[in-house]
């Protein structure tokens, strides 16, 4: 039987070992409903673009609001990407994006994600503290 102390080593190993700027694929197979983590940043695979949704004229490159590095969520071409804004958003709402060809989505502490030609849904964290309210998680 092993030690705790030994246990520990050997995780704390493996989590070292873990390199969160590696450039990451969304699995092309992935189904409907299937999503990924950048962050406090979910990405989340749809079948097409909701019905509510209008498209954003001259939209930002940045999925995330704010203005840390934390919030840096950013596509890193607009080129034949479509944005839409949700009808109605609550603040764990981001856009939609829709797009014929691979994009990525950069972050400089989270690293890069490449997603397959598709269309994708943009959420935020959420947390509830002690007395169990929610808030939205921002890096």
């Amino acid at each position: 039987m092993q030690s705790t102390v030994d246990d520990v080593s050997v995780v704390v190993s493996v989590a070292e070992s873990i390199k969160n700027d590696e450039l990451q694929h969304f699995p092309e197979a992935a189904s409907v409903g299937d999503y990924i983590r950048q962050g406090d940043v979910y990405v989340t695979l749809l079948e097409k673009v909701p019905g509510k949704c209008k498209a954003v004229k001259n939209p930002s490159n940045q999925l995330a609001p704010g203005n840390t590095q934390g919030s840096r969520h950013c596509i890193k071409s607009l080129r034949d990407v479509k944005v839409f804004a949700v009808a109605n958003p609550t603040v764990y709402d981001g856009p939609v994006i829709e797009s014929t060809h691979e994009v990525t989505i950069e972050h400089p502490e989270h690293g890069d994600w490449v997603l397959p030609p598709g269309c994708y849904s943009i959420s935020y964290q959420r947390t509830e503290d002690s007395e169990g309210r929610q808030r939205r998680v921002q890096d």
